[in-house]
């Protein structure tokens, strides 16, 4: 799985490389972004891949700092 890993990653750099990445490996779905444990940054990745009408989960349970990016939102109205 291709990976983003955004640690020693200034915010303020974070949105465009994560933007970047989604779409030059949009092909290569799904992605992982590392975001580390800083909410900030996890707000970011989320921000943008709502953004681009993307979904995402994290990587698992006890890891809150690595998210999973899909091709598409989860849809819960049927």
């Amino acid at each position: 799985m291709k990976t983003l890993d955004l640690h020693n990653i200034q915010h303020e750099a974070a949105a465009a490389l994560v933007y970047n990445f989604v779409m030059a490996n949009i092909d290569h779905m799904p992605l992982r972004i590392i975001t580390g444990k800083s909410a900030y940054m996890q707000d970011i990745v989320i921000q943008v891949i709502n953004e681009a009408k993307f979904g995402y989960h994290y990587d698992m349970f006890e890891n809150w700092g690595c998210l999973i990016i899909t091709e598409r939102k989860w849809q819960t109205n049927f």
